[in-house]
């Protein structure tokens, strides 16, 4: 897991700072490295490095030692003071929280794991199973179809008139031909059939 302020392996590490450390002469050289300070922790998230716990608790804490979220100022109305002592009490709380529900920097860790997680997807795979299911989905709406129309046409009363008839046209046929076939079949018997004097050598 990374961080602001150092690469972290394990908790000594975090007690290393990535950023320099300054021991500064005058003020105009203390507010200069702030600034650049800030800037460096600024591009270090820019850079996927998360701080720890340990340094958002401690950045949260100057922020709310800053002069911007001080309610005594004269220039602020009650509206205004009531906004930065709720805004205050909103950090706290949230610091509460942090160090809490994530002393060891779970959110981190799963932020960067997620940012250095792949994912892969066979398109290929995705498009077979896709036209494998419409096949499926086209099958059973023709069968849909079709039995639909074959209810329709059972329940029609001309529709049933109609197959009656091809029922006795059906049948007459077969019975014309089964005539047909047995007058054919005596006839080639009587053919076939050995004379007298064939019967009797």
């Amino acid at each position: 897991m990374s961080s602001c302020f150092g690469f972290r392996k394990s908790r000594a590490d975090d007690r290393e700072p990535l950023l320099p450390q300054y021991h500064d002469d005058t003020v105009m050289q203390r507010e200069l490295h702030q600034k650049l300070h800030s800037y460096q922790m600024l591009r270090a998230l820019t850079k996927g490095f998360m701080p720890s716990t340990e340094q958002l608790i401690i950045n949260l804490r100057t922020l709310t030692a800053a002069d911007i979220l001080n309610p005594a100022g004269p220039e602020l109305s009650d509206s205004g003071r009531l906004l930065i002592k709720h805004t205050k009490q909103w950090l706290q709380q949230f610091m509460e929280l942090l160090q809490h529900k994530n002393s060891e920097d779970q959110i981190q860790d799963f932020i960067w794991f997620l940012s250095k997680s792949r994912i892969s997807v066979d398109v290929e795979d995705l498009a077979n199973r896709a036209s494998k299911a419409k096949a499926k989905a086209d099958t059973a709406a023709a069968y849909q179809s079709l039995q639909t129309v074959g209810s329709l046409l059972l329940t029609n009363s001309d529709f049933r008139l109609f197959l009656s008839d091809l029922n006795v046209i059906g049948r007459q046929v077969f019975k014309d031909t089964a005539f047909t076939l047995s007058s054919v079949a005596e006839e080639a018997g009587k053919k076939l059939e050995p004379s007298q004097e064939e019967q009797e050598s």
